[in-house]
């Protein structure tokens, strides 16, 4: 089950989207969370198998979901997704460019909501490797690469592993992908500039020696006029969100 169905049928939703798409959810959340709670208890009383995904904003959110099935026999595992913040920052705004280019109406998660739930998940995983009824933990890689399962009763592995992918440096492949990416979404979302250099000074501190911004103590040169070299007019952003993951 994936929130985002429950508030694709809300009958205030599309409306709320193209009024204020970064505010939308949370316009309506208590109705789709409400949905989505009994949607949960008819399949546990049914016995069904589930898969839930989402992005919780606190322990507290996770527990109110994850426990219920626990009590009703249902042995209870965490999938966790390790991403750089940068990484998940841009995504969201990836995912809004691709759906603006496709005519939907499309939301665009806030700085203030992802920066909730992506430190969230750390509170999270701690206390879901503390807690009796959550019978395991697996950590992975944005590409699906297990790097860690925690058995119940481990000590605090699932936390280092997510602390760790997040805290990787960048190959230079992957800074390479990121700077691509981040220059199509620029030429996509001029109005959203300031948050997409937000992005990148976020991935910084992670990226090879050399696209670390300069240190403030290095001696510059004199500064001059400097040729620019433009790109056609063909140029098509679109490009980069077709080949982006």
């Amino acid at each position: 089950m994936i929130g985002d169905d429950f508030k694709a049928q809300h009958p205030d939703y599309l409306r709320l989207l193209r009024e204020d798409p970064r505010r939308a959810g949370a316009a309506i959340r208590a109705d789709y969370r409400a949905w989505f709670a009994q949607a949960e208890q008819y399949v546990r009383e049914r016995r069904g198998d589930v898969l839930i995904e989402g992005a919780p904003g606190s322990v507290e959110e996770l527990f109110d979901s994850a426990l219920p099935y626990a009590a009703s026999g249902y042995p209870v595992e965490l999938v966790v997704l390790a991403v750089r913040e940068a990484d998940s920052r841009q995504a969201t705004a990836l995912r809004y460019a691709r759906s603006l280019q496709i005519g939907l109406t499309p939301r665009f998660t806030t700085r203030s909501g992802h920066r909730t739930c992506f430190h969230a998940l750390t509170d999270v995983v701690a206390a879901a490797e503390r807690h009796p009824a959550i019978a395991a933990i697996t950590v992975i890689r944005r590409d699906g690469r297990a790097l860690l399962r925690h058995e119940a009763g481990g000590a605090g592995s699932a936390s280092w592993a997510l602390a760790a992918e997040r805290a990787r440096p960048y190959t230079e492949q992957e800074a390479a992908a990121f700077f691509r990416l981040h220059h199509g979404l620029w030429r996509a979302l001029p109005r959203h500039r300031d948050e997409l250099q937000e992005m990148v000074e976020l991935a910084r501190p992670l990226m090879p020696p050399g696209m670390q911004p300069a240190r403030i103590d290095r001696p510059h040169p004199s500064l001059g006029p400097l040729p620019v070299t433009l790109r056609g007019a063909a140029y098509d952003a679109s490009s980069f969100f077709s080949r982006a993951a």
